[in-house]
Formats: C-alpha cells, structure tokens, sequence
C-alpha cells in the first residue's frame, strides 16, 4: 500500500510538477514564493529610499541654516581668507591681530578657559584665533553660544566655515 502512494505521488509530481504537491502540502507555489520575494525587494527598496531621503532633507536643512548664518554675518566662508590648509570645516574666530604675539596670548587665555584654540595666518597677514574647530555646525554653533558666556569672547566672533 505503502509502494502505491509513492508511486501515485511521483507520477502526479512528474505529471503536474512540484506545485501540486506543495498545495497539497499547504505550502506556497513557486509563483507565490517569487511574489514573496519581490514585495520584499521592493519593500527593502522603498526603506533605503527613504533613508535618502532622510539624508537628503538634513543636508538641506543644515545648507539652510548655514546660509541663514552667512547671511546675519554669524558664519562666513573661509574662501581666500586662510594662508594655508585648514583642517576642520568650522571654527570660531575670536579675534584678528596683526601682531602674532596678541593672537598667541589670546589663544593661551581660550585654551585656560578649556577651549581648544589655535592661532591660523590669514593671507591677507592677519593672525586669527581659532576656537573650538569641529565638521558639525550643530556643534560649531553650540560652541558659540557656549563661548559668548565666557568673558574673553568678544560680541563680534564669528564662524569660520572652511570650503
């Protein structure tokens, strides 16, 4: 009996091909599976879409916000300022000085204060100090609010955005 239900179902298998044998074993068809598989491409499509998205709409709103800063003066473009290779995107500029010595004492009172600070050469020969040098502008523009609080900072500091 056993050899007779073996037999039966090869031949409807070689007859009808494996689908019929998957309904019958409740299990989905060959043309069901490749269905399956394309709603989950094309639901991992739409995800990674939408990441894009997402980044795309970030990068918008920071490229918003810098411009809203150029344009209040807050934040201006390193472009023909700096003498050589900046290594940061932004910065914070305390203060110019045609004398390095005052930009160095400057920069030594950032630096007590806990800030990072470095002196950077300006083409056009003046000595710039540079604080708290970050590739955010989230974090350069909490950095100047941070250091508006401090008594060194003067009301004219600025963000440097090196491009």
């Amino acid at each position: 009996m056993k050899k007779y239900i073996i037999l039966v179902l090869v031949l409807a298998a070689t007859l009808t091909g494996c689908d019929a044998l998957r309904k019958l074993a409740g299990r989905p068809t060959e043309a069901q599976v490749e269905q399956m598989r394309q709603d989950l491409l094309a639901e991992r499509e739409a995800r990674h879409q939408a990441r894009l998205d997402s980044i795309r709409q970030v990068q918008q709103a920071l490229e918003d916000s810098l411009e809203v800063l150029r344009e209040s003066g807050v934040a201006k473009s390193s472009e023909g300022f700096l003498a050589k290779d900046y290594p940061h995107t932004y910065a914070i500029v305390l203060g110019a000085f045609k004398e390095q010595g005052n930009a160095e004492k400057l920069a030594a009172t950032v630096r007590a204060a806990g800030y990072e600070a470095e002196v950077v050469r300006f083409r056009n020969g003046f000595n710039s100090v540079c604080a708290s040098p970050t590739d955010d502008l989230n974090v350069a523009f909490r950095n100047l609010d941070r250091l508006f609080a401090e008594d060194f900072c003067p009301l004219d500091a600025w963000i440097l955005v090196n491009e």
